[in-house]
């Protein structure tokens, strides 16, 4: 399919004055001249949204021309990026994930957007459109079970904020632990890509993907597992004190003192 310039930007959400750029930075090919006419086609169409992925990583436009002049080694970017898309599987939408912030707020129980912008610092959500006043803007929730929890919890009796904050030393804590989970398999990953991709072998590019994948339940399932027997010895440790401090309290100075026999 031909577009214009900008057809071809209104296609790949950015700006002609982007496109010229790209070009100007060899990012880009040369449109095709039809006349007075400069016609771009799908691959100009993939080129720009490979761009664009690199520049959301991070990358500039000098890096990104390193890389896709890599190609030529037989290292196919978009094809990493596929990969990548492939193991980082986005969570699926839930009906009633869209929420604008007034109607966040009401869920917190508030009549100001301090604690919305909080979760959208701390990731609990992440706005759909930047520039629109915060009781009309749309949020998407990225943890929707971290949300309920913060509103359980504020109907616990718990303080907003302190839920909002715990949310984020949780986020924190774990980051650490996920990166040391990678890393486990980081080696063979890195090596299994760069075969997987120079040979340009679908089979081994799926073999990579299914390894990674497997790994996410099962550092899921450690990490739970690990967090409710952390949380079983917290709550046996605060009632233990608890029930001392009662006991100190009716009269019973030394609520260790008496023994009993235990059945062999």
């Amino acid at each position: 399919m031909d577009y214009r310039a900008e057809e071809l930007a209104v296609k790949a959400g950015t700006t002609v004055r982007n496109i010229r750029s790209y070009r100007d930075h060899g990012l880009l090919p040369a449109p095709e001249r039809r006349g007075r006419l400069a016609l771009y086609d799908d691959s100009h169409l993939d080129r720009l949204l490979l761009i664009s992925k690199l520049i959301q990583r991070g990358y500039t436009l000098a890096n990104i021309g390193e890389l896709l002049s890599g190609q030529a080694r037989g290292v196919d970017v978009a094809e990493l990026l596929g990969v990548e898309a492939a193991l980082l599987e986005p969570l699926p939408s839930r009906p009633g994930d869209g929420l604008t912030g007034a109607e966040l707020m009401e869920n917190y129980g508030v009549t100001d957007g301090t604690l919305v912008d909080t979760s959208e610092r701390l990731g609990l959500i992440e706005p759909l459109d930047g520039d629109v006043p915060l009781p009309e803007r749309r949020y998407r929730v990225r943890k929707p079970r971290a949300l309920r929890a913060g509103r359980d919890l504020v109907e616990a009796g718990v303080p907003l904020d302190a839920a909002i904050a715990m949310s984020g030393e949780l986020a924190a804590g774990l980051q650490p632990i996920a990166h040391k989970l990678v890393m486990l398999v980081a080696d063979r990953v890195a090596q299994d890509a760069e075969s997987a991709l120079a040979s340009n072998d679908s089979g081994h590019q799926a073999a990579l993907i299914e390894v990674v994948q497997a790994l996410r339940p099962l550092a899921a399932g450690v990490v739970a597992e690990e967090l409710e027997l952390a949380m079983n010895d917290e709550i046996q440790k605060h009632l233990g004190q608890l029930m001392d401090r009662l006991l100190v309290e009716t009269g019973r100075s030394d609520p260790a003192g008496d023994s009993v026999d235990v059945p062999s």
